[in-house]
């Protein structure tokens, strides 16, 4: 059959055979089918999943003639976050087809979108489509340990303790921020870059101004991941001890005798968190005196002059 010069189509068709010297005819039916030239598509349809803001892998397609040809053909897609490895060549040929959730930016659901391939052949235009879907899932931010408690056992470690966070975007790096409930909630850093590799902050209490007692707050976290917002709290407390200034005695005692006297002693003076704090003193006899002022940890020196006061009498 010679088909090149024939439009798209059913050809049907006889030949027959005539026997020598009259013995018989025989008729064979032939049937031709003439199919317009079209693109062939190795895949119709692409499906992309994977969590928002990780590397989702590409795909391939084989674009051919269902004639075996050769002809030029251009690509484009339907959506920005489709992205095409090649745009434009000639079949035989192969086209990368990935997806960006950066481009859009797009948030976690199903999305999508099409590839439109376009050639000619003999000053005929060639048609394909490549349906393309892609289903993300929201990334997790994930905060360690779940709650945080300051102040230790008996509310005087105001020491920071680490907290990690790690986002489950594999090797994708993504901008955190975290916000304090309360002012005496001191993180280490207000923002930073998380990924699937856990990334840590410390967080301290702020005892300023505060009385004994127990604290409640929250340090809240937001990481932006293309269209999504992912959050996560983290539940604080803080057991706080009455701030006091501790003397080694709870009492002291003079004397004076004839044969002996005692009439100076030395105590210290410390702070029950064991941190430096300014001190007054003051006595409220004019027989005392003592130190007037000092940094604890530090000395306080009680004088007793007996001058003028009453013997074997207790003052």
């Amino acid at each position: 059959v010679d088909h090149a010069a024939l439009a798209p189509g059913d050809y049907p068709g006889l030949v027959t055979l005539q026997a020598a010297a009259g013995r018989g005819t025989l008729v064979v039916p032939v049937h031709l089918q003439v199919e317009a030239v079209s693109f062939t598509l190795s895949e119709s349809s692409l499906g992309f999943a994977g969590v928002n803001g990780t590397t989702i892998p590409p795909r391939v397609v084989n674009l051919g003639l269902n004639s075996g040809g050769a002809t030029a053909w251009t690509g484009t897609a339907s959506a920005d976050w489709i992205v095409l490895g090649e745009v434009a060549g000639a079949t035989p040929d192969t086209i990368t087809v990935s997806v960006d959730p950066s481009r859009g930016p797009l948030a976690s659901g199903p999305h999508a979108g099409t590839v439109m391939l376009t050639g000619s052949v003999a000053g005929g235009t060639l048609t394909a489509m490549v349906d393309v879907g892609l289903l993300l899932e929201e990334p997790v931010l994930t905060v360690t340990p779940t709650t945080l408690a300051l102040g230790g056992p008996v509310g005087r470690d105001l020491a920071a303790l680490p907290v990690t966070l790690a986002l489950s975007t594999g090797a994708q790096a993504y901008p955190w921020t975290v916000s304090a409930s309360q002012a005496w909630l001191q993180p280490s850093a207000g923002a930073g870059l998380v990924s699937g590799t856990p990334t840590g902050i410390s967080v301290a209490p702020d005892a300023a101004g505060l009385t004994g007692g127990t604290y409640a707050g929250a340090l809240d976290f937001s990481v932006t991941v293309n269209g999504d917002v992912v959050t996560a709290s983290l539940p604080v407390s803080l057991d706080l001890d009455d701030r006091r200034l501790l003397v080694s005695d709870t009492g002291v005692a003079f004397a004076r005798t004839p044969t002996l006297a005692s009439t100076t002693r030395t105590l210290q003076v410390r702070d029950n968190f064991g941190e430096p704090t300014a001190w007054l003193a003051a006595a409220d006899q004019p027989w005392l005196t003592v130190t007037g002022s000092g940094t604890a940890p530090g000395d306080l020196v009680l004088t007793a002059d007996p001058t003028g006061l009453a013997a074997d009498t207790v003052h």
